[in-house]
């Protein structure tokens, strides 16, 4: 499952600077052999996005994950605080952890607002989406960016999204203090072609 990516910065001086560190986490090997081409600067880790909070990565300044849709299987696995069945409240769960603020895409369903594809920004009053606040303390706030801008051009699916953004950095969410441990580094491909090994 896909974690996304989050980065950190030495202090909110350097926020006019490229980030100083990228960190990906993505379950699916072939994935990431192609992130690490298109994104080399970045420290890729090839594992599950439930295993994060055991990684010993650190605080980050941003999370952002576009985490599976549908009926993806939890197999009995949790984030710590959110106890329902949808994958994308857990990967934010997850992220407000690790970072100071987040910024998701999720099916249009399971956002605060529906911004997208409609005449007026809509509330949305998704009783699932309730209990994800209630167990979390989580407010997710509109992007602001209508994701149907494309649509036309997709090919096959066409899934109504939302980009959703996250503040973890206020009072009672875990990461509210980045801090800057080192990241293990990423594991060597067994032979040259062939994908990382899951650690």
């Amino acid at each position: 499952m896909s974690w996304g990516f989050a980065c950190r910065y030495d202090n909110d001086w350097d926020r006019d600077k490229p980030p100083l560190q990228l960190v990906c986490v993505e379950k699916n090997p072939h994935y990431v052999a192609v992130g690490r081409r298109l994104l080399p600067e970045a420290t890729w880790i090839c594992g599950d996005v439930f295993d994060v909070l055991s990684m010993g990565l650190g605080r980050f300044d941003t999370a952002l994950a576009n985490p599976p849709f549908g009926g993806t299987a939890l197999n009995g696995r949790s984030s710590p605080r959110y106890r329902g069945p949808l994958l994308e409240y857990h990967v934010i769960d997850l992220a407000a952890h690790l970072a100071r603020l987040g910024v998701f895409i999720i099916p249009q369903a399971s956002a605060s607002y529906l911004y997208s594809g409609v005449p007026r920004t809509e509330r949305n009053t998704f009783p699932r989406l309730q209990q994800f606040i209630r167990q979390t303390g989580i407010e997710l706030g509109s992007s602001a960016i209508d994701a149907t801008y494309y649509l036309d051009e997709w090919h096959g699916v066409r899934p109504s999204v939302e980009l959703v953004r996250a503040d973890f950095s206020e009072a009672g969410h875990p990461a509210s203090q980045p801090a800057r441990p080192a990241v293990p580094e990423p594991a060597k491909a067994t032979k040259p072609g062939m994908p990382d090994p899951l650690f």
